[in-house]
């Protein structure tokens, strides 16, 4: 469950999220934009707590380029861990993530002509 989130895209600006069980969203994400190029290329860095206690460093890269009729779209997390997810764990939650960001992009309501 998502607790927060507050978002203030451009470089230099910071993104704030509280997130966790329903009962208990002690995850906090913190990060800031480092670079943005529209179209192209978006590169943050971020820590994420549990409980106040840091558990992730990240630095996150997604670029995106043509690809015939489409967008090809490339994430490079890299990442320390000091807790208890892994990478096998962050693995899986990008993949949530794309898999969702891929259903939504793919609904004929989302489709625009030119």
């Amino acid at each position: 469950m998502i607790a927060s989130h507050e978002q203030d895209f451009r470089v230099g600006g910071r993104e704030h999220s509280r997130f966790g069980p329903k009962n208990d969203p002690a995850y906090v994400s913190e990060g800031v934009f480092l670079d943005i190029v529209p179209d192209a290329r978006i590169i943050t860095a971020g820590t994420m707590a549990d409980h106040d206690v840091r558990i992730t460093a990240t630095l996150c890269t997604v670029e995106l380029s043509l690809e015939g009729r489409g967008t090809r779209l490339v994430l490079t997390d890299q990442s320390a861990f000091f807790g208890p997810e892994s990478e096998a764990d962050r693995r899986e939650g990008w993949g949530e993530i794309l898999d969702r960001l891929e259903g939504y992009l793919e609904r004929p309501d989302q489709r625009k002509e030119h």
